[in-house]
């Protein structure tokens, strides 16, 4: 008995290990070597990353998404004001503030939202505070939880459509203002994040699996 139940605590175990190895993420870095638009008065490295965002699974159709400005932004005054993305196929979204500041309005629908210069029309799109407090300034993060049919971290690893003209091919873009600026900036991949296609099998159903195999395990060591 003591040996059935040690096996069964280890598949479930190794099941739910599984499940949380296998969740995805998509992290996005930006960084003033993607500037393309506005004026840009460079005061820190261009390789410097100075804000991310992060897709995180979290559930079935649950995203968590976590928007950080870092102490490197340039200008003491300097905010994001607007943060794009695009999303595969925009299901019907909802979202969920969890930790502000929270967005002014958010937008999303296909090809919903341009910025200016040649960025393409994005899907996704979060309208912050311009004026302090409120603002996603240096050291600030804004948390959201995204719930949609089918939704998963991969699901923003999208690209804006390419047009006549050269336009699109861009993951993300992020509008910093304040200081006397406003300049656009396009993020970049962070090649050090997994970003695996496909759905997440959840923990219930790898837990299944597990017992499925233990009472064929049992059922073999009773014949032999």
């Amino acid at each position: 008995m003591k040996l059935k139940q040690s096996l069964l605590a280890m598949i479930i175990g190794a099941a739910f290990a599984h499940s949380s190895a296998m969740a995805g993420q998509v992290k996005i870095n930006y960084s003033d070597a993607g500037f393309f638009n506005g004026t840009l008065t460079p005061t820190t490295p261009a390789s410097t990353v100075w804000a991310t965002a992060l897709f995180e699974d979290d559930g079935v159709g649950m995203v968590k998404l976590t928007m950080t400005v870092s102490a490197a932004l340039a200008g003491t005054s300097s905010y994001v004001s607007q943060w794009y993305f695009n999303v595969l196929n925009t299901p019907t979204l909802t979202f969920l503030n969890i930790d502000a500041p929270a967005a002014n309005s958010i937008a999303y629908g296909s090809n919903c939202c341009q910025v200016n210069g040649p960025s393409g029309n994005f899907d996704l799109n979060f309208s912050f505070n311009t004026n302090n407090p409120g603002n996603l300034a240096q050291g600030a993060n804004s948390i959201y939880r995204i719930t949609g049919a089918g939704l998963s971290a991969a699901s923003f690893n999208q690209l804006t459509p390419l047009e006549n003209g050269g336009r699109g091919g861009f993951l993300s873009a992020v509008k910093v203002q304040g200081d006397g600026i406003s300049y656009d900036v396009r993020g970049i991949l962070d090649n050090g994040v997994i970003n695996p296609q496909g759905d997440v099998p959840e923990p219930g159903t790898l837990a299944l699996l597990g017992l499925g195999l233990l009472g064929a395990a049992l059922t073999r060591r009773r014949r032999t």
